[in-house]
């Protein structure tokens, strides 16, 4: 489907998005989180400023996570995206006195090992032969950050 009508990235995202406005919408009504919804926005107000902010965020999020898969591909995305979330613990553990056990130490001890044992003695014969991205997804990606 994708060969036959050749979406743009930005539409292909647009539609994901779409639909699943259009899947989780009746949702919202079926479990009545809708009616929660309504009821806190109309309490709180002022929450509907962060909620533009965070959707903001949201969308600028998807659109650099995109371009780094189509940049530098899925495994570099993989890395920056666990890196993050590990600061994000690290950041609570020092910042905030939160605390972790050591099972949970362990854990970001194996998924960074595995990650960067992948990164610097896997695939390196499979990422010379990978052809780079379409130019005109990346002329469109960078149009949208200038």
């Amino acid at each position: 489907m994708r060969q036959h009508s050749s979406p743009s990235a930005q539409h292909m995202m647009l539609a994901m998005n779409g639909w699943s406005t259009l899947l989780l919408i009746p949702a919202l009504f079926i479990t009545g989180e809708a009616m929660e919804f309504i009821a806190f926005a109309t309490k709180y107000p002022q929450m509907l400023g962060h909620l533009a902010t965070l959707a903001l965020a949201g969308a600028l999020g998807q659109l650099f996570i995109f371009m780094m898969v189509s940049s530098f591909g899925a495994l570099a995305c993989s890395v920056v995206t666990t890196t993050r979330k590990f600061f994000t613990v690290l950041c609570s553990v020092l910042l905030f006195g939160n605390s972790l056990s050591s099972r949970q130490w362990m854990g970001a001890v194996l998924v960074f090992t595995g990650l960067f044992a992948d990164m610097f003695f896997g695939k390196k014969g499979a990422a010379a032969g990978k052809s780079p991205p379409k130019s005109k997804e990346k002329s469109e990606i960078n149009g949208l950050l200038k």
